[in-house]
């Protein structure tokens, strides 16, 4: 009988582990909740927002109106979408019925006509409003409610941030579904042109593909699910599995046994993965959950593998005998003659000073509408009702009194003032915002009923017509000792955000002085929290570049090493930072975990080559075929694979995919050009 050989043995071994873990995690879903983004500090500040003035998320609902629509279609569509909203679980909305007090849809259009002054009109010649309260429901409940609501046998267009979380969610999907599986079939047939045999192509492949696997196991037993930061770590694990598999194949061809493979290549393997994990790992120091679950799982993810396939293929590989096999040189790039080790260092401090100087202008992006495409679902959703609304909350601004006594009605003119006055302030930059409060509903009310867009000098009268605005509308603003102002906008930059912000802040500080105020929100909370990032870049690369030079340092045992690591490691780095700044590209939570992964990965290919510099009278054709192969080909097959996401939609993913493969180009591109000349102080080919 012919015995199997054992890179067959190892394919049959791990294909139906492989095929039972994609079978048990393919259930795995996707959790974008807002909280996952929000720091610890902010995250308290919310829950007591929230537990104060309500949970609801607010959706706005437009019904556009057809030239065949008449009064009974209208209604008829009104009564379909209530009865949508009813059938899960959906009790509390407003209609332009509620606010008008009218029964026909011409009615309400001719009442906003009559009241050309009110803040928002749910009815206007295009379009019909609906103002939601949708409480929180768990992801599945979610993902069933929107698919219905786009399922109504009439077109709808929906804005709110549960409706954003459910595209964010569906986006991370897509990873999985469309990125995975290019990714797997152009890993396949690039390891198949390059070794021209299927049984070294599929032990390659197998083994990357168990390491996705894992990668999803992990996910789903740590936290039963996945968000858009963590769907990223299967593929993580797949193309650093690869490159083990890829070191482990040259290494075989070159030295004919796993024993001996193991002896010149185990540890610049495990110093690779150490360092990888690292990068990882010290992404931890962020305060952001999602941030945090990332570097637990990635990590995690990536020990795990590590240790199962050391020791598995040591187990499988053991008694097999490998023919020496030359492959093709993958020699593409050489030290440049005229450059010399100063220039080297000239060069790193240069790139040193110029990230210096961009750290503190980089920019972020907060605002998820700008990550989906101008033509998406979407966005001409969220652009159609901000025309004609005015937008979706931005800032919540809450007020207390000193002694923390109720608001009067005295209070409640002086706070309409000081509405007033603020409002004119922000007109002149943002000329569609709005607020709702206290005071911005009676007098909404007071103008529907008498004419008069003022508050009623008794408090009874003020009361009376409170009484008469629809709950859904007054939730979150009948506190008796705290005033709730909520301002509204259309969607803005960051930037702008900032200015909003500032403003508030100094007019509030100039015209408020007998209350305190304090700013709250979803919004306001995302913004705060992601703006931090630069900071957390800041802290997690610096522990990731300490912690590699730490295994560096300890493990060669030369300072000359150390420093010409950090020489040809950190201008990647630096030299990226200068170009996000200088090419006006803002950070997101996606990217900003670049950085910090980019460090450890970079070090795969140096920690390779300082190894084997150190070995005296190392053979050319060796060191080609089990050092520069693999450390080309496991970089083109890693590049690649960050270059796929470049053609996903979605801003944060593709910026994470084409960022991460120019960073590991870079890293490539010094280890092979720059650190010869280090090491050997000329000239290196």
């Amino acid at each position: 009988m012919k015995k199997i050989s054992p890179l067959k043995l190892c394919f049959l071994i791990l294909l139906i582990p492989t095929l039972l873990l994609f079978v048990w995690t393919k259930d795995l879903v996707q959790n974008n909740k807002e909280y996952l983004f929000l720091n610890k500090d902010l995250k308290q500040s919310y829950d007591h927002f929230v537990e104060t003035f309500g949970h609801d998320d607010q959706l706005l609902l437009e019904i556009p109106k057809l030239n065949s629509d008449n009064n009974q279609t209208l209604q008829e569509k009104v009564l379909a979408t209530t009865g949508k909203l009813s059938a899960h679980n959906i009790v509390s909305w407003t209609t332009p019925a509620d606010t008008t007090r009218k029964k026909l849809p011409s009615e309400w259009l001719q009442f906003y006509d009559e009241h050309p002054e009110m803040d928002f009109k749910l009815t206007t010649k295009d379009s019909l409003f609906l103002v939601v309260q949708v409480p929180n429901i768990n992801d599945k409940e979610q993902i069933l409610f929107y698919k219905d609501m786009l399922n109504l046998p009439f077109s709808i267009n929906m804005a709110g941030m549960g409706y954003t979380n459910y595209h964010l969610n569906a986006m991370g999907e897509t990873i999985q579904t469309k990125l995975f599986p290019l990714l797997f079939i152009l890993t396949l047939l690039a390891s198949f042109y390059y070794y021209r045999n299927w049984e070294i192509t599929l032990f390659v492949f197998i083994n990357s593909l168990f390491a996705t696997m894992i990668g999803l196991a992990v996910l789903k037993i740590g936290y039963g699910e996945a968000n858009i930061l963590t769907t990223s770590v299967p593929l993580i694990n797949f193309v650093t599995t690869q490159s083990l598999s890829i070191h482990i194949i040259s290494g075989l061809f070159t030295y004919q046994t796993i024993g001996l493979t193991y002896k010149r290549k185990l540890t610049p393997m495990l110093l690779m993965v150490s360092s990888t994990i690292v990068g990882f790992f010290s992404l931890i120091t962020s305060d952001i959950i999602a941030v945090k679950q990332f570097a637990i799982t990635s990590s995690l993810t990536l020990l795990i593998t590590t240790v199962f396939f050391m020791i598995t293929w040591r187990f499988i590989l053991k008694d097999a005998r490998f023919d020496k096999k030359i492959m093709t040189p993958l020699n593409l790039l050489y030290s440049p003659k005229f450059v010399t080790r100063p220039m080297v260092y000239i060069f790193s401090i240069i790139c040193l000073l110029l990230a210096v100087y961009a750290y503190p202008r980089l920019t972020t992006t907060v605002e998820a509408l700008y990550f989906f495409p101008k033509d998406h679902q979407l966005v001409t959703s969220f652009n159609r009702i901000e025309s004609s609304l005015g937008g979706t909350p931005k800032l919540d601004v809450i007020f207390t009194k000193p002694d923390k006594a109720d608001f009067e009605q005295t209070d409640l003119i002086k706070m309409n003032n000081i509405q007033e006055h603020l409002k004119n302030e922000l007109l002149h930059r943002f000329p569609k915002v709005q607020f709702i409060s206290p005071a911005s509903l009676i007098k909404n009310a007071n103008y529907a009923y008498t004419g008069e867009k003022k508050i009623p000098e008794s408090s009874l009268a003020a009361s009376a017509v409170l009484s008469q605005v629809p709950a859904s509308l007054k939730s979150g603003y009948s506190e008796t000792d705290q005033y709730h102002l909520t301002i509204l906008n259309p969607t803005i930059p960051t930037e702008e955000y900032d200015k909003m912000l500032t403003t508030v802040d100094q007019v509030l500080k100039q015209t408020s002085n007998e209350y305190k105020f304090s700013f709250n929100g979803l919004n306001y909370t995302l913004m705060q929290s992601q703006q931090n990032l630069v900071h957390s870049l800041l802290i997690s690369l610096g522990l990731s570049i300490a912690l590699v030079c730490l295994i560096v340092g300890v493990s060669f045992r030369d300072f000359k090493k150390l420093s010409h690591f950090i020489v040809s490691n950190t201008p990647p780095i630096t030299l990226t930072i200068a170009v996000l700044y200088f090419t006006h590209t803002a950070l997101n939570i996606s990217t900003i975990k670049t950085f910090s992964i980019s460090f450890g990965m970079i070090f795969d290919s140096t920690i390779h080559l300082l190894y084997n510099y150190k070995r005296p009278n190392l053979d050319s054709n060796i060191f080609q075929q089990a050092v520069l192969n693999p450390i080309y080909l496991s970089s083109f097959v890693t590049i690649g694979s960050f270059i796929i996401f470049g053609f996903h939609d979605f801003v944060p993913i593709k910026q994470f995919g084409l960022l991460l493969a120019f960073l590991l180009t870079l890293g490539l591109f010094f280890d092979v050009l720059l650190l010869p000349i280090l090491e050997k102080g000329k000239t290196a080919k």
